[in-house]
């Protein structure tokens, strides 16, 4: 289930390189004009200690938004892909909160930022 993700984190890294590269356009619309993405998620539902974890983050608008992790504390076993998908096995119990950063690939525009909270419960 798993396999992908050292792949894709490393396609989202030089998405990322390209991104800072490339000149921004100002004033470009994000998510083919409809209007500017937005991340919607706040908290993403839990998960436990030594046990498979999937979620998704959501982001508002349409078009094709690539995810990438910005700062804070993802919890140790979990990775941010690109298309938003927080995967792993969490090794450590506890609250963790870290920003996230809502792109758009026709045209890398920055559209939105927010922390995102993941409660990793310990197993029982």
């Amino acid at each position: 289930m798993f396999d992908r993700a050292p792949r894709r984190a490393v396609l989202g890294t030089l998405r990322l390189l390209i991104l800072l590269l490339l000149p921004v356009s100002a004033g470009l619309v994000a998510c083919g004009g409809d209007c500017d993405p937005e991340v919607l998620t706040g908290v993403l539902p839990d998960g436990v200690v030594g046990q498979d974890y999937a979620a998704t983050l959501q982001g508002g608008c349409e078009g094709d938004p690539v995810w990438f992790f910005v700062n804070g504390d993802l919890p140790q076993g979990l990775v941010l892909l690109d298309d938003g998908e927080v995967v792993g096995v969490p090794q450590v119990a506890g609250t963790f909160v870290f920003a996230v950063a809502l792109y758009d690939v026709e045209d890398w525009e920055y559209s939105d930022s927010k922390a995102v909270s993941l409660t990793v419960r310990p197993a029982s």
